[in-house]
Protein backbone atom coordinates (compact mmCIF):
# COMPACT_ATOMS: atom_id res chain seq x y z
CA UNK A 1 0.00 0.00 0.00
CA UNK A 2 1.29 3.54 -0.90
CA UNK A 3 0.79 6.16 1.47
CA UNK A 4 -0.99 8.87 0.37
CA UNK A 5 0.60 12.43 -0.31
CA UNK A 6 -0.34 13.88 3.10
CA UNK A 7 0.94 11.17 5.32
CA UNK A 8 4.66 11.34 2.98
CA UNK A 9 5.13 14.80 3.68
CA UNK A 10 4.41 14.26 7.46
CA UNK A 11 7.03 11.40 7.43
CA UNK A 12 9.51 13.91 5.61
CA UNK A 13 8.97 16.40 8.17
CA UNK A 14 8.99 14.63 11.36
CA UNK A 15 12.37 13.23 9.69
CA UNK A 16 14.14 16.31 9.32
CA UNK A 17 12.84 17.64 13.12
CA UNK A 18 13.33 14.59 14.70
CA UNK A 19 16.51 12.92 13.25
CA UNK A 20 18.21 15.19 10.46
CA UNK A 21 17.77 18.88 12.60
CA UNK A 22 19.66 17.60 16.01
CA UNK A 23 22.39 15.51 13.80
CA UNK A 24 23.47 19.29 11.72
CA UNK A 25 26.18 21.13 13.46
CA UNK A 26 25.29 23.80 15.51
CA UNK A 27 28.28 25.58 14.11
CA UNK A 28 26.91 25.74 10.66
CA UNK A 29 24.62 27.87 10.38
CA UNK A 30 24.12 27.51 6.49
CA UNK A 31 23.20 24.12 7.34
CA UNK A 32 20.78 24.93 9.87
CA UNK A 33 19.09 27.65 8.06
CA UNK A 34 18.72 25.43 4.92
CA UNK A 35 17.07 22.70 7.32
CA UNK A 36 14.37 25.36 8.84
CA UNK A 37 13.82 26.49 5.04
CA UNK A 38 13.05 23.17 3.68
CA UNK A 39 10.57 21.98 6.75
CA UNK A 40 8.86 25.61 6.36
CA UNK A 41 8.88 25.10 2.73
CA UNK A 42 7.48 21.40 3.02
CA UNK A 43 5.02 22.45 5.89
CA UNK A 44 3.60 25.38 3.14
CA UNK A 45 3.54 22.74 0.00
CA UNK A 46 1.62 20.36 2.46
CA UNK A 47 -1.35 22.94 3.74
CA UNK A 48 -1.24 24.46 0.20
CA UNK A 49 -1.39 20.97 -1.68
CA UNK A 50 -5.39 19.86 -1.05
CA UNK A 51 -6.03 23.58 -3.25
CA UNK A 52 -3.85 23.13 -5.83
CA UNK A 53 -5.82 21.41 -8.05
CA UNK A 54 -8.76 23.75 -7.42
CA UNK A 55 -6.15 26.84 -8.02
CA UNK A 56 -5.23 25.47 -11.48
CA UNK A 57 -8.34 24.93 -12.35
CA UNK A 58 -9.66 28.78 -11.35
CA UNK A 59 -6.61 30.28 -13.16
CA UNK A 60 -7.17 28.04 -16.19
CA UNK A 61 -11.00 29.97 -15.85
CA UNK A 62 -9.79 33.17 -15.16
CA UNK A 63 -7.01 32.90 -18.49
CA UNK A 64 -10.32 31.91 -20.59
CA UNK A 65 -12.40 34.46 -19.75
CA UNK A 66 -9.52 36.94 -20.80
CA UNK A 67 -8.61 35.41 -24.00
CA UNK A 68 -12.13 35.14 -24.80
CA UNK A 69 -12.91 38.92 -24.07
CA UNK A 70 -9.30 39.67 -25.75
CA UNK A 71 -10.73 37.86 -29.00
CA UNK A 72 -13.89 39.27 -29.06
CA UNK A 73 -11.98 42.99 -28.88
CA UNK A 74 -9.82 42.08 -31.31
CA UNK A 75 -12.62 40.61 -34.06
CA UNK A 76 -12.74 43.91 -35.20
CA UNK A 77 -9.17 44.13 -37.18
CA UNK A 78 -9.73 41.05 -39.19
CA UNK A 79 -6.19 40.95 -40.20
CA UNK A 80 -5.42 39.83 -36.65
CA UNK A 81 -4.35 36.01 -36.46
CA UNK A 82 -6.92 34.38 -33.95
CA UNK A 83 -6.62 30.91 -34.97
CA UNK A 84 -3.93 29.89 -32.69
CA UNK A 85 -6.06 31.92 -29.69
CA UNK A 86 -9.41 30.15 -30.78
CA UNK A 87 -7.49 26.88 -30.96
CA UNK A 88 -6.11 27.06 -27.54
CA UNK A 89 -9.24 28.35 -26.05
CA UNK A 90 -11.63 25.58 -27.57
CA UNK A 91 -9.87 23.03 -25.65
CA UNK A 92 -10.18 24.81 -21.94
CA UNK A 93 -14.48 24.20 -21.58
CA UNK A 94 -13.78 20.32 -21.67
CA UNK A 95 -11.19 20.35 -19.21
CA UNK A 96 -12.83 22.50 -16.73
CA UNK A 97 -15.65 20.02 -16.50
CA UNK A 98 -13.74 17.10 -16.88
CA UNK A 99 -13.44 15.44 -13.20
CA UNK A 100 -10.35 13.07 -14.02
CA UNK A 101 -8.08 16.24 -14.95
CA UNK A 102 -4.87 16.58 -13.24
CA UNK A 103 -3.50 19.99 -12.24
CA UNK A 104 -0.57 19.40 -14.79
CA UNK A 105 -3.31 19.58 -17.38
CA UNK A 106 -5.20 22.92 -15.86
CA UNK A 107 -1.67 24.17 -15.67
CA UNK A 108 -0.53 23.07 -19.19
CA UNK A 109 -3.68 24.66 -20.94
CA UNK A 110 -3.40 27.49 -19.17
CA UNK A 111 0.08 28.34 -20.18
CA UNK A 112 -0.96 27.80 -23.81
CA UNK A 113 -3.92 29.76 -23.83
CA UNK A 114 -1.78 33.00 -21.97
CA UNK A 115 0.77 32.32 -24.72
CA UNK A 116 -1.73 32.79 -27.10
CA UNK A 117 -3.64 35.78 -25.74
CA UNK A 118 -0.33 37.55 -25.20
CA UNK A 119 0.52 36.86 -29.03
CA UNK A 120 -2.76 38.26 -29.97
CA UNK A 121 -2.29 41.84 -27.74
CA UNK A 122 1.37 41.99 -28.81
CA UNK A 123 0.15 41.29 -32.88
CA UNK A 124 -2.25 44.22 -32.15
CA UNK A 125 -0.07 46.60 -31.08
CA UNK A 126 -0.39 48.86 -34.24
CA UNK A 127 -3.97 47.33 -35.03
CA UNK A 128 -7.24 49.79 -34.75
CA UNK A 129 -8.05 47.14 -31.96
CA UNK A 130 -6.10 47.48 -29.53
CA UNK A 131 -8.10 49.98 -27.77
CA UNK A 132 -10.85 48.24 -27.32
CA UNK A 133 -8.09 45.07 -26.70
CA UNK A 134 -6.75 47.29 -24.15
CA UNK A 135 -10.28 47.64 -22.47
CA UNK A 136 -10.57 44.35 -21.47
Amino acid sequence: MVPDIDLQLQVALKALRETVAPAVDPANKVAIEQLHLSIATIAMVRDRFPLARRFARRQLADALALAQAVAQAARTDPAIDLAALDAAVATGPALLVDADAETADFETTNALVTEATLAVITGAQNSPAITAIDAV
